[in-house]
């Protein structure tokens, strides 16, 4: 009767801590909940120990030995093993070590025989070794829920950068949509134009296919000049040197470019005095503002343009201001897609391609710079950027020497390394209407002799394309240039490419890069600095 009354008292003690947890799994509480549930939990676990405990008092008879053994064998393992699991919360662990074996423990002392109380011995030797395994345990579940928690963020972050490979994909699929149908019709008219150029019978004919081959031409120049502006941003960001700026000198740069085609329009372009200096890299925030300056002037038809800062805390607010237009709610979570334009939804292509502000965006979020609008339809747009703020700059020397005659006569001689026929063909042509001389070379010998048999002091400008046949690049050439003639050959490296060990390798050699498409006011410009001697930007950000 006295071991179904003990069982009967562990099983109800088991029941209603049963009940207890099934009561959080239901009920879920709010973190603010959780020590509350803690401690019902330890007195619930300290009710089942004291239940554990009271076998010795009901079940001890004196004299019988086994009567002791078999509840204090119960006692110490029912103890150990909730020791383990309570471990989480120190006070449970406590309440379930100290309730299952001091009642009983203090009873069989009270007895005053020796079998007791080597009993009661047995159980108080058993405490540090429940403590042990509770300390062992608290250790193993905490290093668990770590585990969990890392496998947690592991997931989290998985998911995170799963999303953003998804919204990449899903933009660079938008984009080359686009971009697809807008070069596919420069190109339909270019397939057109060419048989009729071929058949005209008369020259006022010729000249007028050729006139719209040249404004096709013109537009596909364009518009690959504005994709690789895109393309090249990550490359841009990756080459990113941040230095102090004067606003005041870049507000005045700004405005002396763009105020022609506003006075063109009748526009008042006007900039606020300012001697704030900001920490960032000057090309890409010239970009920025290039791009906002250009939808500026292009949607307002009268009125003022106004380009200003001010000081925000440890940042500068640089702020384009116009009367255009505007831009509705609506549309001002569109403007920075790439190719949506606001008004221009036939797509006319003399109105822009809409990428500048899809540039701005990029670029604002690579330099972690906030980019803001605020439009009213009729009364015009704000666009700011906050970038970090500096100190004024000292004073230093230009290291091209203001003096220097870029317009002075151009190199008398190039050298053409170039592997595809057209562009060979066409640069051939355009430094012969120049009045320069012409090699071009196919091989690296021929590269060689043709040095070999210059003037020293007349060696010719080399144009070398960067991807040349059997996976050859212009790098490599250049090296054994250098290897002959070391740095007395100016080189010029032309490619489309914006990877960043291309741009590198160029300027540990010293080589300038004329990016692809090529323009001949920038090639002009290059073998003008040639002649002058003149120190000019390694890489073409064009």
């Amino acid at each position: 009767m006295r071991v179904l009354l003990w069982l009967g008292g562990i099983a109800g003690a088991d029941i209603c801590l049963s009940l207890l947890d099934r009561s959080f799994r239901h009920n879920a509480p709010k973190d603010n909940q959780l020590l509350s549930w803690a401690w019902a939990r330890a007195i619930a676990s300290g009710a089942r120990a004291l239940a554990w405990s009271s076998g010795p008092i009901l079940m001890y008879q004196h004299g019988d030995i086994v009567s002791l053994i078999v509840p204090l064998w119960g006692i110490i393992n029912l103890t150990a093993a909730s020791a383990y699991t309570a471990a989480p919360f120190l006070p449970s662990l406590i309440a379930t070590g100290l309730a299952g074996i001091l009642p009983a423990a203090c009873w069989l002392l009270a007895q005053g025989t020796d079998v007791t109380r080597l009993g009661a011995a047995l159980l108080l030797l058993a405490l540090p070794f429940v403590g042990f395994l509770g300390v062992l345990g608290r250790r193993n579940i905490t290093a668990l829920i770590e585990g969990r928690l890392e496998l947690a963020g592991l997931l989290e972050r998985q998911q995170l950068q799963t999303r953003l490979v998804e919204d990449a994909m899903t933009e660079r699929t938008r984009f080359f949509t686009s971009v697809s149908h807008d070069l596919k019709q420069p190109l339909q008219a270019l397939s057109l134009y060419a048989p009729l150029l071929l058949s005209a019978k008369d020259d006022g004919s010729r000249r007028d296919i050729a006139t719209r081959v040249i404004e096709c031409v013109t537009t596909l120049e364009r518009q690959f000049s504005a994709i690789l502006k895109v393309a090249d941003i990550d490359a841009s960001l990756r080459q990113a040197r941040p230095a102090p700026i004067s606003l005041q000198a870049l507000f005045v740069r700004l405005a002396d470019q763009f105020r022609p085609d506003a006075e063109a329009k009748g526009l008042r372009l006007k900039t606020v005095p300012t001697s704030l200096w900001c920490w960032a890299p000057s090309d890409l925030l010239e970009r920025v503002l290039l791009n906002l300056l250009s939808n500026a002037v292009k949607y307002t038809r009268q009125g003022t343009i106004l380009l200003g800062a001010r000081k925000i805390g440890r940042a500068v607010r640089i702020c384009v201001v116009d009367t255009g237009i505007g831009i509705s709610q609506e549309e001002q979570l569109k403007i920075f897609d790439e190719f949506y334009q606001v008004g221009n939804s036939g797509r006319a292509r003399e109105l822009g391609y809409g990428l500048g502000l899809s540039i701005v965006r990029r670029l604002c979020t690579g330099m972690q710079w906030p980019v803001a609008c605020k439009s009213a339809v009729g009364r015009g747009s704000l666009f700011s950027v906050e970038v970090p703020r500096a100190e004024r700059a000292p004073r230093t020397p230009t290291g091209l020497d203001a003096s220097t005659d870029l317009q002075s006569t151009m190199t008398q001689k190039v050298v053409i390394f170039e592997d595809d026929a057209l562009v060979e063909d066409a640069l051939t042509r355009l430094l012969t209407s120049w009045g320069i001389s012409v090699v071009s070379c196919r091989n690296e010998m021929e590269l060689l002799e043709v040095l070999q048999s210059s003037p020293p002091d007349a060696l010719p400008h080399v144009l070398l394309d960067h991807r040349l046949g059997n996976g050859a690049t212009g790098l490599d050439l250049a090296d054994q240039v250098g290897k002959s003639f070391g740095n007395r050959v100016r080189l010029t490296l032309m490619t489309a490419e914006t990877d960043k060990a291309v741009m590198d390798g160029a300027a540990r050699r010293n080589i300038v890069v004329l990016r692809k498409p090529i323009k001949p006011i920038r090639l002009r410009a290059i073998l003008r600095a040639h002649t002058a001697g003149a120190n000019i930007k390694r890489c073409d950000p064009s």
